[in-house]
């Protein structure tokens, strides 16, 4: 695992078993290698590389090339896209 942090751009790139959880989000992240790019709240894969987001109540989403802006609240896949989602907050195993 390795994570490179530029401390005069505060951007930064993590590579390994990456997990980040988001109590109030009520999810996960989990990636391989992942940048951050400060100026503009932006969050990246590689290409090709794969990022999975799963919430607790079993609902994920997964793929490649993965791409998240925070300002607008939106995240892409660039490729094999797939996931699934949980109705209702009493769904579960």
């Amino acid at each position: 695992d390795r994570a490179v942090y530029h401390s005069d751009s505060e951007n930064a790139e993590v590579t390994g078993s990456i997990l980040i959880r988001s109590p109030q989000e009520k999810a996960t992240l989990t990636a391989e290698s992942l940048s951050w790019i400060r100026e503009g709240r932006r969050l990246s894969s590689g290409p090709g590389q794969g990022v999975r987001l799963a919430k607790e109540d079993g609902s994920f989403l997964e793929g490649r090339g993965f791409q998240a802006d925070f300002r607008r609240r939106r995240l892409e896949f660039s490729e094999g896209a797939s996931g699934g989602y949980v109705e209702g907050e009493d769904a579960g195993p």
